[in-house]
């Protein structure tokens, strides 16, 4: 992908409208959720290390992680209030039974129990993709023209912004085969 060629696909759907600086914003935005979309994902497989309970993942590359299994097995997020109500819940060891995320600066992981042994981590991760190939160049000015003309502002135009957000649900579901990650399905034939 090339942010020039979005951002020049941007200004000739805008009219000459373009706010350069808005239009960065908003490609983050949309890049991030088609990375958050299920054609996207990624995985990553890590071992943990017998007594350490937290694993961080680098932000802004690590978006989310949306899934965890320990040695195969389905692991479920939980709350850190949930682990908090045992009181000796860090002094736990074993086979790890759940997580908790902590997302401030990075994605911190932490395994409840503390890992007794070496285990392999299995996650499904969404990460932020600043590379993209170029045929979705249309799609991301697409979509980032439609997001710009649904603000409020000068140049809100909802019934323009729906026409575009109409060409690009067809262009993803029809072209592109992506499942949009903010939109249901249009309606039509299959």
């Amino acid at each position: 992908m090339s942010a020039a060629i979005v951002h020049d696909l941007v200004a000739l759907l805008n009219h000459g409208l373009e706010d350069t600086t808005r239009t960065d914003e908003i490609l983050a935005e949309v890049q991030d959720n088609l990375g958050r979309s299920k054609q996207w994902l990624t995985s990553a497989a890590v071992s943990t290390v017998a007594g350490t309970a937290t694993y961080t993942f680098t932000a802004p590359t690590t978006l989310e992680i949306l899934h965890v299994f320990v040695d195969g097995y389905d692991v479920p997020l939980t709350k850190a209030e949930d682990l908090e109500l045992d009181p000796n819940w860090r002094d736990a060891v074993g086979i790890p039974q759940a997580y908790t995320i902590n997302q401030e600066a990075d994605l911190v992981l932490r395994l409840w129990p503390t890992p007794d042994g070496v285990y392999t981590l299995f996650l499904v991760v969404a990460t932020r993709r600043t590379a993209w190939q170029t045929w979705l160049n249309a799609w991301l000015a697409l979509e980032v023209t439609t997001k710009e003309f649904q603000r409020e502002g000068a140049e809100q135009d909802p019934a323009y912004a729906q026409a575009v957000a109409q060409v690009s649900a067809l262009l993803a579901q029809g072209v592109l085969k992506i499942d949009h990650p903010e939109r249901p399905r249009a309606a039509g034939p299959r």
